[in-house]
């Protein structure tokens, strides 16, 4: 684009740098993402993922569902069991007893039981954004 203002600055070897307001605006953004301390890098990654891993099984960018209100309970759903299996793995690799024979379907069951009452403290929560309660479990 002609009209666009563009500015030259001179290097040390002597030739020049040109740049415009879309290269300012990438370097502001740049240096403002570098600002951003590595644990909040590592929930953007995170978040990221998750929406990826959402619709990753969709053949052809298309839903199955035709109706807002199934591919609303079918968003829900994927984005809950996407979360239970992490939880899994998650607890699983900092779990320090091992996890066989007769400990391993307790260890599954009260998990099971965590994740009910998670999705029933989401449940709550969508209804009542007031007093939005505070999640407390142990998967042991």
């Amino acid at each position: 684009d002609q009209t666009q203002k563009k500015w030259r600055i001179k290097t040390e070897k002597g030739d020049y740098r040109y740049f415009d307001e879309n290269s300012l605006r990438a370097s502001a953004l740049r240096q403002k993402l570098r600002k951003i301390p590595i644990e909040e890098t590592n929930i953007r990654n995170n978040v990221e993922a998750s929406i990826f891993q959402l619709g990753y099984h969709y053949s052809n960018d298309k839903s199955r569902y035709r109706s807002l209100a199934k591919h609303k309970l079918w968003a829900y759903s994927r984005s809950l069991w996407i979360n239970f299996v992490r939880i899994v793995r998650y607890i699983t690799q900092i779990c320090q007893r091992a996890l066989f024979g007769q400990k391993l379907p307790q260890y599954i069951a009260n998990l099971c039981f965590n994740m009910y009452i998670i999705v029933n403290i989401f449940l709550v929560n969508k209804s009542n954004h007031i007093f939005p309660a505070k999640l407390r479990f142990s998967a042991i």
